[in-house]
């Protein structure tokens, strides 16, 4: 799935690559960094350009 996206850029902007741990055989769990801009940095004279963002989510399947 990884080389899927990568292929089509989707992780360019990534800070680093991207963390996916899979628990048994229902849960995947999967973590993202990038950098964005600060929306008031060049308003802000000394301040910080952009800001490490990092994102965690996690997936369950279950059957109905």
């Amino acid at each position: 799935m990884l080389e899927v996206l990568q292929a089509k850029g989707l992780l360019d902007d990534l800070a680093e690559p991207p963390t996916v741990i899979v628990t048994g055989t229902d849960t995947v769990e999967v973590r993202l960094a990038r950098r964005v801009p600060h929306v008031f940095a060049r308003a802000l004279p000394g301040g910080a350009d952009d800001e490490l963002v990092r994102a965690t989510v996690t997936a369950r399947v279950e059957q109905r």
